[in-house]
């Protein structure tokens, strides 16, 4: 009996300068003496697990990478900045996680009002629901932030773009936060993960 094997199979419809393959990894379980599919690598390059050979359910992507992230303005207009910003993510699939770090930040200027926002390295997979009512799954830590709201949590502004979402304990209605609510010299750091699209 085989213990493990892999095979090379042509995957659907061979033609002129077209023929497609994939790979098959089967492994033996201890107690059996007939080994099965653990791993199948598509021709569209995605990966899935145990036998499934649906596209739909194939790992298609990992990576780890930084960026630089932004402080912008919602509302568009000009903002001033100093100090360092940082950003770390994992991607698997469509599932994101990210890391942003801000060191010494102060605004030099811009309208006071307007809506703070650091950008994402991937758009979230967007739509209304998304947008209004999923904040992520993270934390937030700062200094030197003194934000207009008793409770302030990150939150998407856009698909490519977060917030900062807050209420009051007296059961106050939601606002963003403006940039005039950072202090100088503020320090905080965020951990995000959310869905691509």
């Amino acid at each position: 009996h085989a213990a493990a094997y892999i095979t090379a199979n042509i995957y659907g419809d061979v033609g002129s300068n077209d023929v497609p393959g994939m790979l098959r990894f089967f492994t033996t379980p201890d107690g059996s003496a007939s080994p099965t599919e653990k791993v199948r690598i598509l021709p569209s390059g995605g990966i899935t697990f145990n036998g499934d050979s649906s596209t739909a359910n194939a790992l298609d992507d990992y990576e780890e990478g930084t960026y630089t992230p932004a402080l912008e303005s919602y509302q568009g207009n000009a903002l001033g900045t100093n100090g360092t910003l940082s950003g770390f993510y994992t991607k698997i699939g469509r599932l994101v996680n990210v890391i942003i770090s801000a060191s010494s930040i102060n605004f030099t200027s811009g309208t006071g009002t307007d809506y703070i926002q650091v950008t994402l390295p991937f758009s979230t997979h967007g739509g209304s629901n998304m947008l209004a009512n999923a904040y992520g799954a993270g934390s937030f830590t700062s200094s030197a932030l003194d934000f207009a709201h008793e409770h302030s949590k990150p939150s998407f502004l856009t698909t490519t773009k977060l917030g900062f979402l807050g209420s009051n304990q007296d059961g106050g209605g939601w606002g963003w936060e403006a940039y005039s609510s950072i202090g100088t010299n503020a320090d905080w750091r965020l951990s995000i993960t959310y869905m691509t699209a």
